[in-house]
């Protein structure tokens, strides 16, 4: 089963600043047609930004390829072996250093030792094992079913906040923390009665 990422949030940011803007639909095909924001339905398939945002205050967005969400993670290894099973994924790239998972719309989920973002940034760079325990960030993802994500991930070693119940914005949403305390949501959309 794929993630598809919400389109929903998309619009409720980016259309008050670009009533204009268009995402691309790629199909199977490989042949794009250009949609414009407030027309894209909330589940469907991949999206990506349009390269032209006139007028927009999203003044250089153009030059965004490809968005890496990268979480700094304790054990690469342990976190690898989470995320694949908590989302049924295998990862694109697997090298000492980082792990990545291709995300619906081209977005890429990273996870990267401590060690290595200190290696890299070296000591400008606050210590991130001194936040050890304490939410720094929440991965929000509209599932087809988030119950069976939540179930997934607390099979591999979450850790549940809450379960997968309705919430006033329109998705049923559970909350888990995920081995080195990152906030996942797994959410669905609700349907109107």
């Amino acid at each position: 089963m794929n993630l598809s990422l919400t389109l929903t949030l998309l619009r409720s940011l980016l259309l008050p600043l670009s009533p204009s803007l268009s995402l691309h639909r790629f199909a199977s095909n490989q042949s794009t047609a250009q949609i414009p924001l407030q027309e894209i339905p909330s589940s469907s398939t991949p999206f990506l930004l349009s390269s032209k945002c006139p007028e927009s205050r999203l003044k250089g967005i153009e030059f965004v390829r490809r968005v890496h969400f990268i979480l700094y993670v304790r054990n690469q290894a342990e976190s690898s072996r989470f995320y694949s099973a908590a989302l049924d994924i295998e990862p694109i790239l697997q090298v000492p250093g980082m792990t990545e998972f291709e995300m619906p719309g081209g977005a890429i989920l990273g996870l990267m030792p401590i060690s290595g973002i200190k290696s890299l940034l070296g000591p400008t760079l606050p210590d991130p094992s001194k936040a050890e325990g304490i939410p720094r960030t929440e991965l929000y993802l509209v599932v087809e079913d988030a119950v069976e994500y939540q179930n997934r991930a607390l099979a591999a070693g979450a850790r549940e906040l809450s379960a997968v119940l309705p919430r006033d914005w329109g998705h049923a949403v559970g909350y888990i923390l995920d081995p080195d305390g990152h906030v996942i949501a797994f959410a669905h959309e609700i349907e109107a009665a």
